[in-house]
């Protein structure tokens, strides 16, 4: 029974070491928004159109961005191209701005909170299993324990 229970302890240590292995690959080597890493930000930002004109409004120029890729209709992505004054409002240091011009139409500026393994296909399909095998690990080392006290109970009363 000795055995058993070593070849079980050491079963779980290479499968949990396995598992936080995965783990830390997945966060450390995720592709996207690798520039908000570098700034820390954890907001992505993009502009949605408005349908009238705001009281109060910025200018991309102000801002220190440029509009990027279209993601829909109504929706463009947000391109930084003067550092300084970008995160300046993105950090939070000043108070974000509402809205903003392009192309003779106006703006909204909102956010997404950002994860950053989005793009990563090995993060979208290990996403769905890491709690699972998580639980499966703790439930392993739950049940190596109760194996070890049991077989150390029986090496007692022999």
């Amino acid at each position: 029974m000795k055995k058993a229970v070593k070849a079980v302890l050491l079963l779980m240590v290479m499968l949990t070491v396995v598992y936080f292995g995965a783990v830390v690959y997945v966060y450390t080597n995720s592709t996207s928004r690798k520039s908000s890493i570098e700034y820390r930000l954890l907001k992505d930002f993009f502009a949605e159109r408005l349908g009238t004109e705001p009281q109060e409004w910025n200018t991309t120029e102000e801002l220190g961005i440029t509009f990027g890729e279209k993601l829909n209709n109504k929706t463009y992505d947000i391109l930084v191209v003067d550092e300084e004054k970008a995160l300046l409002w993105m950090n939070g240091t000043e108070p974000q701005p509402y809205a903003t011009k392009y192309n003779d139409e106006f703006y909204r500026i909102g956010f997404i909170w950002v994860d950053y393994g989005s793009e990563n296909n090995f993060y979208e399909v290990f996403n769905g299993l890491q709690v699972p095998i998580g639980g499966a690990l703790g439930v392993g080392w739950v049940s190596t324990g109760i194996l070890a006290i049991k077989n150390r109970d029986k090496k007692l009363k022999v």
